[in-house]
């Protein structure tokens, strides 16, 4: 994730109390990507869950379903 990005959103799971996603935002330093990742040991560690979603399109939340 960007260094200067911010957590535009941070959404606990409901389905596992060790799990949280978040989104970061970086579209003020002209980048749109979308940032979003998964963290499975309570934001000790975090890995990106946005491998296919399209190059050019900021990503604001993530919810579970």
């Amino acid at each position: 994730m960007p260094e200067r990005a911010y957590v535009s959103r941070l959404v606990a799971s409901r389905h596992d109390e060790s799990t949280v996603y978040a989104a970061f935002d970086n579209h003020k330093m002209g980048d749109f990507k979308p940032y979003v990742y998964r963290s499975s040991d309570r934001g000790r560690s975090w890995t990106s869950i946005g491998g296919d979603l399209p190059e050019r399109g900021t990503s604001y939340v993530v919810i579970e379903d």
